[in-house]
């Protein structure tokens, strides 16, 4: 430790004093018994200062602490004797004190000061009046924190240098306090903003998806003014897909994804002659072959899309089948995302179920008694259960939206 007992900026150095046998008197009794009170927690590291210099400043004893934090200036912290406020103030470059003060924040070591002087009084009281009668005696132990250094300073009549070992756990103490406070205060801010960009991606995701919707309501508009059948059959797959994929317990997202899926699933059927659609009699096979490129079609028409959801697989995947014998890909069981599964069921139920301009509608009874007789073949089976349980049971009705004449 260091002994400073010279008025100037001198500081001479003893390398191990002579300490006598330590005294049972009031100031080490006090000492010991405030380096043992604890300091609660609290997010504003200044707080925790304070209460920490309110409990060092008993009668007979002043205190503050000097703190040189990251890309902020020297500042010397004290207590408002009127009404027990913190008082921070930066101290003024070019000032001795301040060069002695940095001085000893750089060596990291206690120093017991025994000298007169206005200059370390101003810094412990925060005012510039004379210092009491007789208080000539500082120990100045060094603070150190993760991201902020500094001392803590104790004033008092009855200061010694074999105080300075209780000063050093006191400011070790004060340096706890003041960190976990910082952590606290840190953490809890960000987890504010944590909070903030959630709350910002919430709303961002939130207005994507109406973007794309409004995108996808244009589609299907465009696509009813140019086939009205398919327009319809494209809305009443979407109200039973919906249904399928609740029943199933697809949330959020997922049956977001494909709502918007389901709406423009024959999009590519836009791409193939209005009288193959319409043909009142059965195609060719050369019609078929060019029906059944709808599904690529419609791939390529929304792959160029940014969407949050994988739209243009699911309209590629939606007449795959879990034996392999769908198109266009011949897709097996795991290949297929749950969309298009979903997505392949309402697909023929709805196609069952009614009117075709080459066939009368063959009724919902025949529609599930295929998905039923092929489940877990070429449907799947968990998509075939939902599907089943949401007609007959729940009494779901594809007719709730009229049929396109």
């Amino acid at each position: 430790m260091r002994i400073d007992t010279a008025p100037g900026p001198n500081l001479c150095t003893t390398d191990a004093l002579s300490t006598p046998e330590r005294e049972s008197d009031v100031t080490r009794i006090w000492l010991e018994a405030l380096s043992q009170v604890p300091i609660e927690s609290t997010e504003e590291p200044d707080e925790a200062l304070r209460r920490v210099i309110m409990e060092a400043a008993s009668p007979g004893f002043t205190c503050a602490a000097v703190l040189r934090e990251k890309d902020s200036p020297l500042r010397a912290v004290s207590m408002n004797a009127r009404d027990d406020t913190l008082t921070s103030r930066d101290m003024a470059p070019g000032t001795a004190e301040r060069a002695r003060l940095c001085g000893v924040i750089e060596r990291g070591e206690t120093v017991f000061i025994d000298r007169t002087g206005d200059e370390l009084w101003s810094v412990v009281s925060g005012c510039h009046s004379a210092p009491p009668p007789g208080l000539t005696k500082f120990l100045a132990a060094p603070l150190r924190g993760s991201y902020f250094s500094g001392l803590f300073i104790l004033g008092s009549p009855r200061l010694k240098p074999e105080h300075a070992g209780l000063v050093t756990v006191l400011a070790q103490k004060t340096a706890l306090a003041y960190s976990g406070a910082a952590a606290l205060r840190d953490l809890s801010r960000a987890a504010d903003e944590l909070k903030e960009l959630k709350a910002q991606c919430r709303d961002m995701t939130g207005q994507l998806g109406r973007n794309y919707e409004e995108f996808i309501a244009t589609l299907v508009s465009a696509m009813q003014k140019r086939d009205a059948y398919t327009s319809g059959h494209q809305e009443r797959v979407t109200r039973l897909a919906e249904g399928i994929a609740t029943e199933m317990g697809l949330t959020g997202a997922r049956l977001q994804g494909l709502r918007l899926a389901a709406a423009v699933h024959d999009i590519g059927k836009i791409n193939i002659p209005f009288e193959i659609l319409n043909k009142p009699s059965r195609l060719t096979q050369a019609e078929y072959s060019l029906i059944k490129d709808h599904a690529a079609t419609g791939y390529d028409i929304l792959k160029p899309l940014r969407s949050p959801w994988p739209l243009a697989e699911i309209v590629r995947q939606h007449h795959e089948r879990l034996d392999g014998s769908g198109y266009p890909d011949g897709l097996r069981a795991g290949q297929v995302c749950v969309e298009a599964r979903v997505l392949a069921v309402a697909d023929v139920v709805e196609a069952m179920s009614s009117h075709r301009p080459y066939r009368a509608a063959l009724g919902l009874d025949a529609a599930l008694d295929e998905i039923s007789k092929n489940s877990g073949r070429t449907y799947d089976s968990e998509v075939v259960d939902a599907c089943v349980r949401l007609t007959l049971i729940r009494k779901f009705r594809l007719d709730e939206v009229p049929p396109v004449p």
